[in-house]
């Protein structure tokens, strides 16, 4: 009787170990979304789990590796401000909106097919890649953030904060702010687009 109780008392001291010892295995997330056809909206959520609740995380080198995806259908995700998220998104058909304002983001590869995308960033260091087939792709940038951007484009114009840059077939153009050599916080992103537009607010 007495064995027994005991380990009804160590119980949730255990558990609550076991859920301590599971939050402190990986340092950061490399989040991977997959999405077929829908509009795609990513937003700080500061309640939501780090892993998004996905089963059997595997932890690499101290990193958690999770996938996520849905076939057909709008889908709005809130990440975790508290951990790093690498983020890696192949998106198809659709709208996207990827406000990373108040999230620790140090890298982006997004790679999507046909629809447009907003990418608000945020005050985190960066570095990322954006494939878009046929879209247009507009950046909005915190001023106190350096931003470099290297675009590339089959056909169409970059426009960067309020000057068009260039326009035609065959763009390749690499901008940067005026703040970009002092700036405490630097963001650089490769962009390809096949026919489109990209514009930096």
């Amino acid at each position: 009787m007495t064995y027994t109780r005991s380990a009804q008392l160590l119980a949730p001291l255990a558990l609550t170990l076991g859920t301590a010892l599971a939050a402190a295995s990986y340092r950061s997330v490399h989040l991977t979304l997959t999405h077929g056809a829908g509009d795609l909206s990513i937003t700080r959520h500061d309640n939501a789990s780090p892993t998004l609740k996905a089963p059997n995380v595997r932890v690499q080198s101290g990193v958690a590796l999770v996938s996520a995806g849905r076939e057909v259908g709008d889908w709005a995700l809130g990440l975790s401000p508290a951990t790093p998220v690498s983020l890696k998104v192949r998106h198809n058909a659709g709208d996207i909106r990827l406000d990373l304002r108040g999230l620790n983001v140090p890298s982006l590869a997004l790679t999507h097919t046909t629809g447009d995308v907003k990418l608000a960033l945020g005050t985190a260091a960066m570095t990322g890649t954006v494939a878009i087939g046929q879209g247009d792709l507009m950046i909005k940038v915190p001023s106190s953030v350096g931003l470099r951007v290297q675009s590339r484009l089959g056909q169409g114009y970059v426009k960067f904060q309020g000057r068009a840059l260039k326009e035609g077939s065959q763009v390749n153009d690499a901008a940067q702010t005026d703040n970009y050599a002092t700036a405490h916080t630097r963001v650089i992103l490769n962009v390809t687009v096949d026919t489109g537009s990209v514009t930096v607010q």
